[in-house]
């Protein structure tokens, strides 16, 4: 497990280990990977919120939801903080397996199209491999 860090009042990280992963799970009464939107994109702010919440908690105890949104709003946008979110949770259930890493980014990039967090045109300039990304075991 790693930390990705974000930019928002200060430098903050996720980090989605086990704790983080049972804190969601029992704000939402189902397994993390059965919540609806988790795998198309479709969450609410609310839902947002409280998953961004769980992977910031390890570093302040008294962040709640309600204040991770005032930090996304006035120190960054949805779509910054939301990449280094799906990264962070996608590290944590990552296999290791190559192609299937590569699968999991392009479902994510889909998703993060979907969802309006990204232009098909950076989504095609990355696949065309005109513009890198950092890859951190997804």
């Amino acid at each position: 497990m790693s930390y990705h860090p974000i930019q928002l009042d200060k430098e903050r990280s996720f980090r989605f280990g086990m704790k983080a992963i049972n804190r969601v799970e029992k704000h939402f009464k189902k397994p993390i990977l059965k919540i609806a939107g988790m795998q198309d994109g479709t969450l609410s702010m609310d839902e947002y919120a409280v998953l961004f919440h769980a992977g910031l908690m390890h570093e302040d105890k008294d962040l709640t939801p309600a204040k991770v949104m005032d930090l996304v709003d006035e120190y960054s946008t949805l779509g910054k903080v939301s990449k280094e979110f799906w990264a962070a949770f996608n590290e944590e259930f990552s296999t290791g397996d190559e192609e299937e890493e590569k699968l999991e980014v392009l479902v994510k990039l889909k998703t993060m199209l979907d969802g309006g967090m990204i232009e098909k045109d950076e989504v095609l300039a990355i696949i065309d491999g005109e513009v890198e990304i950092e890859v951190k075991n997804e």
